[in-house]
């Protein structure tokens, strides 16, 4: 599966922060993208009562 725009949100608050990630990417997209999935997840978590604010970042 690979999305038109290069970003994806899976899981239960997945919706919410796709719709962050896509946000803070078009108003920085200079930002260092560890530094946007993590402000979208906070959002996510924010949000969502099933998301939690403990994260795990692996990148290939």
């Amino acid at each position: 599966m690979e999305p038109e725009d290069g970003i994806i949100g899976i899981g239960s608050g997945g919706a919410y922060a796709l719709c962050a990630a896509r946000a803070l990417y078009a108003k920085c997209p200079e930002m260092p993208l560890h530094e946007m999935a993590h402000q979208a997840m906070t959002i996510a978590a924010d949000i969502c009562a099933f998301t939690s604010h403990k994260f795990v970042f692996e990148s290939l």
